[in-house]
């Protein structure tokens, strides 16, 4: 007699599981099919795997009896996600770029963060710093999320600071002497655009007063620019004065105990077209357009007077363009035409 029924086979019923903790799949008992058979007890076995992965698995059950009559059913295993992520964060310094700004990613904070399947995301709750931010430690969050929307969130420590130094742009200047023959300058005046990525908190300068400088000297200063963070640039620059300085000897008038101006009359003068001291020669004279020249003959009468003397005189008394005659003449040359300094002495003309 051949057994040709079939067994009869009842599954469990479906059933959710959890991932197994630091896993990121399931391996909990799903139950056990119940079969039986006309012929005795049938061998019931399924093909579920060792571990369940996350979502839905269907497993079939078969039951087999002595004759090798077979009866399959279905059971649904769901394996859900449950556990958060781990977040880890790091403290972190982070400095200003030259427009006074610095980008954070997460990361650049992150510092092992880790889930039982995988992180799908980390997202910081502030990602820009700016100037206002040097000083006190800026506190961020760090979020992780997994695949299936389980996250976790951690804080960390911004530290911003401003490393770059000022730029420094100077420039030359010219600033007048006063009457004492001082001048004073600030870093205002030197000064010429310099600029910081946070901005410039103090300038100064090594010098700032000057006594009795040079008319034909320049004073080398340096200007210094400190920014908040104590960060600081230097730059030279030159400093040129100006002032009264009757006598052209460089020396500004208020400074200047003897004024002596350099210029030498020639003493002899020969009007006779043979191209030697034809006219008066006073070296240097040209340099002072308001000296008062005077020449006068032996009794006290003036032969010839002028300012703005060009060294063209050539003997010939004013009014009338007559030479005058060989002989000793006294001149006066008043060499700032206002009676405070005078030249004098004999000149001597022959033809």
């Amino acid at each position: 007699m051949t057994d040709v029924e079939d067994p009869v086979i009842t599954c469990p019923g479906a059933i959710t599981l959890n991932t197994t903790a630091g896993q990121c799949t399931a391996t909990a008992s799903i139950g056990t099919a119940t079969a039986t058979d006309n012929c005795g007890s049938p061998t019931v076995t399924n093909d579920a795997p060792t571990a369940f992965p996350i979502g839905t698995t269907t497993v079939t059950w078969t039951a087999t009896d002595g004759a090798g009559n077979t009866a399959t059913c279905t059971q649904v295993v769901t394996v859900t996600d449950v556990e958060s992520p781990v977040a880890i964060a790091q403290d972190i310094t982070v400095s200003l770029d030259a427009s006074g700004n610095a980008t954070l990613t997460p990361a650049m904070i992150d510092n092992g963060s880790s889930d039982n399947c995988t992180i799908a995301s980390w997202q910081l709750d502030r990602t820009s710093f700016d100037c206002s931010d040097i000083g006190t430690p800026v506190t961020v969050v760090l979020t992780v999320t997994d695949g299936v929307g389980n996250s976790d969130s951690t804080t960390a420590l911004v530290t911003v600071e401003d490393t770059i130094d000022p730029v420094v742009i100077t420039q030359d200047i010219t600033v007048q002497l006063d009457n004492s023959g001082s001048a004073f300058i600030t870093p205002e005046m030197i000064d010429n655009g310099s600029y910081d990525n946070c901005g410039i908190v103090s300038m100064s300068l090594n010098t700032t007063s000057f006594n009795c400088p040079g008319l034909d000297e320049a004073e080398m200063v340096t200007l210094t620019l400190t920014d908040a963070s104590g960060n600081s640039s230097q730059a030279h620059a030159t400093v040129s004065f100006t002032g009264p300085d009757r006598d052209m000897d460089h020396i500004a008038d208020p400074c200047d105990a003897e004024q002596n101006p350099d210029i030498t009359p020639i003493l002899g003068l020969s009007p006779n077209n043979d191209g030697q001291n034809d006219t008066w020669v006073i070296e240097n004279i040209t340099d002072y357009p308001q000296a008062k020249i005077e020449v006068f003959d032996r009794n006290g009468v003036a032969v010839f007077h002028t300012v703005n003397y060009q060294n063209d005189w050539d003997g010939r008394r004013n009014g009338t363009g007559d030479l005058v005659p060989v002989g000793s003449y006294f001149y006066s040359i008043d060499v700032f035409g206002d009676a405070s300094l005078y030249l004098k002495g004999w000149l001597y003309i022959n033809y």
